[in-house]
């Protein structure tokens, strides 16, 4: 939850006074935190204290700092200074920028959907609001996952692959923007900042890059920046630095919940991965058999074909797909092989260990993926002829010409 809170502070002191510079400066004695760390750090409180009374956290810590740079909106500090809160049909984008810890306090999609929710409706309980705070909960978690799977070495396609699949989920954001119809305008709604949040992530390489990006745009600078670094977090983890910087700029109390909570959730691994948007247990899990290792060799070309990973044909169905150090052979949210390859003298890249789940015990099925699998032109824009295992790797357009 540090990059919301970071995201937050770097953002506080451009929300009324907004700037399109990039290169502005991240930390200064203007910066601060704002509404949006105080109730995140609400929220994780809550989750440390094993309660699902988000409103009763939330606003027991509002009612402790009444006067955070830039104050409480209009209808939230009616809220917060009401003896009896009731939620008031909100769909801002308070929602979203304080869901953040339920992201990391479990693993379970139905767990984190169902604690988003509570964490929205107890102020924000119109169904926009509800669906922004479990957007970016959704995001933050497959983002997890995503980065289990990857060792942290995401590049700009795994990117986009994750943020189009969360974005599949809520099929109502569209993230095709135009940066002239964002850049300079103000939306407190979740629906105008949870796709440009998503869109930010979409484009960033860093969690510096996405932190400038985001506040950078002159929009509401704090509240995009903490959604941003929430989820930039989960991608690319903080830089020690920056951690030790915005620490610095917050009271005792929240550090000591900032403290508590990572050590609480710090060996929290996802126990799925994703894999063409269909969820699989983690691999680890599974009860792999050792197999007889086969002949079998490829090219350069092939193995980097192979490593990388393609949607299957429809009738072959079988995918291959890298977690961390092995490849893997995967059908219907189902884990079947489990291999690697040897890059040896000769250049050629040599089958060098196999595991097989029991009922696929002496299936040949990496041949099989690597005759009948293919990108799809129309999501890849080009394909691979694959009639035999000699000619995969050959690049073919769309239109036929190679």
């Amino acid at each position: 939850m540090l990059g919301a809170i970071i995201g937050d502070i770097v953002g506080s002191r451009w929300e009324f006074n907004p700037t399109n510079d990039y290169n502005f400066e991240l930390f200064s004695d203007k910066n601060s935190y704002t509404d949006d760390t105080i109730c995140t750090i609400a929220v994780a409180d809550a989750i440390l204290h094993g309660s699902n009374d988000f409103g009763q956290y939330i606003h027991s810590w509002c009612r402790r700092y009444p006067n955070p740079m830039g104050g409480y909106g209009g209808r939230f500090a009616q809220w917060v200074m009401s003896d009896n809160p009731r939620p008031y049909g909100s769909y801002g984008n308070g929602a979203a920028m304080r869901v953040s810890p339920v992201a990391w306090a479990s693993n379970s999609q139905e767990e984190i959907l169902h604690a988003a929710k509570l964490t929205a409706s107890c102020t924000h309980n119109h169904p926009e609001g509800i669906k922004g705070a479990q957007a970016i909960a959704s995001a933050i978690r497959n983002a997890r996952i995503l980065r289990e799977q990857y060792g942290g070495k995401w590049g700009k396609e795994e990117i986009r692959d994750f943020v189009r699949e969360t974005v599949w989920k809520f099929p109502e954001y569209n993230i095709d923007i135009q940066i002239e119809k964002v850049k300079n305008r103000f939306d407190e709604t979740c629906g105008g900042t949870v796709p440009v949040a998503l869109w930010v992530i979409q484009n960033s390489t860093g969690f510096e890059d996405a932190i400038r990006r985001a506040v950078s745009l002159g929009a509401d600078a704090d509240t995009l920046g903490a959604i941003v670094g929430s989820i930039a977090e989960a991608i690319w983890g903080i830089p020690e630095w920056t951690k030790n910087k915005a620490i610095t700029y917050l009271p005792e109390d929240m550090k000591s919940v900032v403290r508590e909570f990572h050590n609480r959730t710090k060996n929290n691994k996802p126990q799925s991965a994703i894999i063409y948007g269909v969820e699989y247990p983690n691999p680890d899990t599974v009860d792999w058999v050792p197999e007889v290792v086969p002949s079998l060799t490829l090219k350069e070309q092939q193995y980097k074909t192979f490593v990388r990973g393609y949607t299957p044909d429809w009738e072959c169905r079988y995918a291959p797909y890298r977690f961390k150090d092995w490849l893997y052979i995967t059908r219907s949210g189902f884990w079947l092989k489990k291999f690697c390859f040897e890059r040896c003298d000769d250049g050629l890249y040599h089958l060098s260990k196999l595991y097989t789940v029991k009922d696929m015990a002496g299936k040949d099925l990496i041949k099989t993926v690597l005759i009948e699998g293919y990108f799809k032109p129309q999501i890849y824009g080009w394909q691979y002829n694959t009639t035999n295992v000699e000619t995969l790797g050959k690049r073919v357009d769309v239109d036929g010409e190679e």
